[in-house]
């Protein structure tokens, strides 16, 4: 009996033992599944943090560069803009330049055209060639040269002498220092001495071939033409009227009399491209200050569409900024 119980102990003690190592294998398999779901649930954490932070990165890059691409186009319509409205200003400085410097190369033309005479009763006056403007005041910073100021005139007995417009003063030629004159021949009208060779076709005055040479050395006068006073002489003369409502009377040898002028004696084309310049410069004036009213309005319409463009650029970060939260709320709602 006793070697029973001993048995029946041994084989429960056994028996215990076999289930208690069981047991422990289960909890320790138990323990293993569990480590492993917690390593496989850390390594997909670790993965989806990893694919999170790529995706939020390529995210970030394709939205910088949207708003890269959106500032190009931004900048690249401003120095459109900016290049349209200098080459406006610079245009515009450029007329107003151009104005300026035909402005003082007429006044300094005006100021030389000036020219001195004196009328029937002896009264002194200025004429303009280009402006036709008279006056009986010396203009401004003009001084006429010393041959313009002493004209020639002849006195109640036929005597010749000179006049100053000027200063009123008179004096007479060196009688001793003339050449003489043959039938049909008259002294040069500036020096007085000199036989006179040459007729200016425009001044209608006979000179000396010195004299001549000296007086239309420059300016408008060197235009003038001329032919040997032999030629001239033969042509056209002129009867002056004795009031100012007659006419003056053209008679050449072997032609009709005539009050018309002839074409001979009227002036030189060349003597009026002093005054058509003048016109000219005054309608280039003209044109000039309608461009410049016109650039001016293109600059009010520059600076608009400036001014459009700041609001655009505005509104257009303003819904990118938006669509950047939208597209941010949407990325934490999936995450």
């Amino acid at each position: 009996r006793e070697r029973l119980d001993a048995a029946a102990f041994s084989v429960q003690r056994a028996y215990r033992h076999l289930q208690d190592r069981r047991a422990m294998e289960r909890l320790f398999e138990r323990r293993r599944q569990i480590l492993r779901k917690e390593k496989e649930l850390q390594r997909q954490i670790a993965a989806a943090t990893k694919i999170q932070s790529a995706w939020r990165k390529h995210w970030l890059r394709r939205v910088l560069d949207m708003r890269f691409q959106l500032r190009r186009k931004a900048l690249a319509k401003e120095r459109r803009m900016r290049s349209e409205m200098a080459k406006r200003l610079a245009e515009k400085r450029r007329a107003e330049d151009e104005v300026r410097l035909m402005e003082e190369h007429l006044r300094q033309r005006i100021a030389k055209a000036w020219k001195i005479g004196s009328d029937a009763d002896g009264t002194v006056y200025f004429f303009n060639w280009i402006t036709e403007e008279t006056t009986h005041e010396k203009p401004d910073g003009w001084e006429p040269d010393e041959d313009e100021v002493w004209v020639r005139n002849v006195d109640k007995r036929g005597n010749v002498y000179f006049y100053n417009l000027l200063t009123g003063q008179s004096r007479w030629p060196d009688e001793h220092d003339k050449e003489e004159v043959g039938a049909g021949e008259v002294h040069c009208v500036h020096c007085q001495t000199r036989k006179a060779m040459r007729m200016c076709l425009v001044c209608r005055d006979a000179f000396c071939g010195e004299c001549f040479d000296t007086i239309h050395r420059s300016g408008w006068l060197a235009s003038h033409e001329w032919k040997p006073y032999v030629e001239a002489k033969k042509g056209w003369s002129v009867v002056k009227a004795r009031t100012e409502h007659e006419k003056d009377f053209y008679i050449k040898p072997g032609e009709d009399a005539t009050y018309e002028k002839p074409e001979e004696l009227m002036l030189n084309d060349r003597l009026y491209q002093e005054r058509d310049y003048y016109k000219k410069v005054l309608e280039y004036k003209s044109a000039a200050e309608r461009y410049a009213k016109k650039v001016g309005k293109l600059q009010e319409v520059v600076e608009g569409l400036q001014y459009d463009k700041d609001t655009k650029l505005y509104e257009e970060s303003l819904a990118a900024a938006k669509q950047q939260e939208e597209l941010d709320r949407d990325y934490y709602k999936k995450v």
